[in-house]
């Protein structure tokens, strides 16, 4: 039989067990609100934010990097904007700035102090992190700012952020070969229009409407003609150096997200190459042959400009087009000049 308390000593026991729930109950309130002052409190510290990184002193909008012939960049700002959103003044803090490229960092890191920030700030203060005397490689390039601050002797805080990415492009692309050639059908000829490592595409400017990269060529292209049929035979070759080449499409253009580019160098306006053909079967009979320029141009088999990766440094390619007298085949190759060659 159970046994059940009853009477006065059910009434005792009744209010103790209510006293003891009161009490935890109690004790527990105290220490949800200790928590949320002592949360309460730590939101109210000083909290820095990033509110902008802007570069400075590079051209282009957005803006780019042109590297000199000894993969050098210029040297340029990066104005990092910071407010303290927390319910305290900060105390003195830091903001650093690291450069990556492909993910490795390429420049060491560049620190500056910053001040005491008010709480709420409502006005950002500019921190200028100045860099100079960078190395760095066609592609893109990755500028991240830091700022770090004290929340207790023990503790600190940082926010980091990084600015859009930056181009990085080489001042010349030197040209190894850039060939426009025709095998003219039924008379044996082969004329060949060419530049071989005495042209070069140089930066002239940055399209801002267009988001294009503009490089302009230099130096000597070659024609070169022969003919070869029914015992017939003749060749010759001409020179002609422009600087720069004239004409709409005599340029080299890179998008800026350096994803395709177009080359082209028109050279149809110089006066054609006349050689004679001698024909030693028919008494030394000879005649004229006249060889026209062709232009340069980067055609593919698709139609479509040439694609390429930000960090390429060699743009290779061949295609051809369709003419009355023959197809033309184009062939390429440019490097970018980035050890002073």
């Amino acid at each position: 039989m159970d046994w059940v308390a009853t009477g006065p000593l059910a009434g005792w026991l009744m209010g103790r067990w209510a006293r003891t729930f009161t009490a935890l109950l109690t004790a527990v309130v105290a220490l949800g609100s200790l928590s949320a002052t002592a949360a309460a409190k730590a939101a109210s510290g000083p909290d820095l934010t990033i509110v902008g990184i802007a570069i400075k002193e590079l051209p282009g909008a957005p803006p780019y990097v042109l590297l000199d012939q000894s993969a050098r960049a210029p040297g340029f700002v990066v104005a990092v904007s910071v407010k303290n959103i927390g319910g305290e003044r900060s105390g003195r803090s830091v903001v650093d700035l690291k450069l990556e490229q492909k993910g490795k960092t390429i420049s060491p890191t560049n620190d500056e102090f910053l001040g005491p920030l008010p709480p709420h700030g409502k006005k950002p203060k500019v921190v200028k992190l100045v860099v100079r005397g960078l190395s760095a490689e066609p592609g893109f390039l990755t500028a991240t700012a830091t700022v770090k601050w004290k929340l207790t002797k023990t503790r600190t805080r940082h926010e980091s952020d990084s600015a859009p990415p930056i181009p990085v492009i080489p001042h010349d692309w030197n040209v190894g070969y850039f060939h426009a050639t025709l095998n003219q059908a039924g008379t044996g000829a082969i004329i060949d229009t060419y530049a071989e490592l005495k042209l070069a595409f140089t930066f002239s400017r940055f399209d801002e409407a267009a988001k294009k990269f503009v490089y302009t060529p230099n130096g000597q292209v070659t024609l070169h003609a022969q003919y070869n049929a029914g015992g017939c035979s003749g060749n010759g070759s001409t020179n002609a150096a422009q600087n720069p080449w004239p004409g709409t499409e005599s340029e080299l253009l890179i998008t800026g997200e350096l994803t395709q580019y177009f080359a082209g160098v028109v050279t149809s306006a110089q006066p054609p190459l006349q050689l004679m053909v001698t024909c030693p079967a028919l008494n030394n009979y000879s005649f004229p042959f006249s060889a026209p320029w062709f232009d340069l141009a980067t055609v593919t088999g698709s139609g479509a400009n040439p694609s390429m990766t930000p960090d390429q440094t060699s743009l290779t390619g061949e295609g051809s087009k369709p003419t009355p007298a023959g197809p033309i085949k184009f062939t390429w190759n440019f490097t970018a000049r980035l050890s002073g060659a």
